[in-house]
C-alpha cells in the first residue's frame, strides 16, 4: 500500500521487525529494500512510499502505527 498524502510512523514496541519499502509504481526486485528496526526505534514512511506490514521476527510483536 501507499498513502498519497500522509506519512506513516512505525514503533516496535516489543521486538524487532522488518519494513519493506519501494518507490511507488510498477515493482520490481531490484526496487524493493528492507530495513531491521529494532524496538523502541522509530521509523517514518513518507506518503507515496509503497510499503508492507512490519514483519516481526521470531514471535508476536506489538507495533505502534501513527499516520500523520
Amino acid at each position: 500500500e501507499a498513502h498519497d498524502h500522509t506519512a506513516e510512523n512505525l514503533l516496535p514496541m516489543d521486538g524487532p521487525v522488518i519494513v519493506t519499502v519501494a518507490a511507488k509504481g510498477d515493482l520490481s526486485p531490484d526496487q524493493v529494500a528492507a530495513f531491521l528496526v529494532p524496538a523502541g526505534t522509530g521509523v517514518s514512511i513518507n506518503p507515496g512510499v509503497w510499503h508492507f506490514v512490519p514483519f516481526p521476527l521470531g514471535r508476536r510483536t506489538m507495533c505502534a502505527v501513527v499516520f500523520a
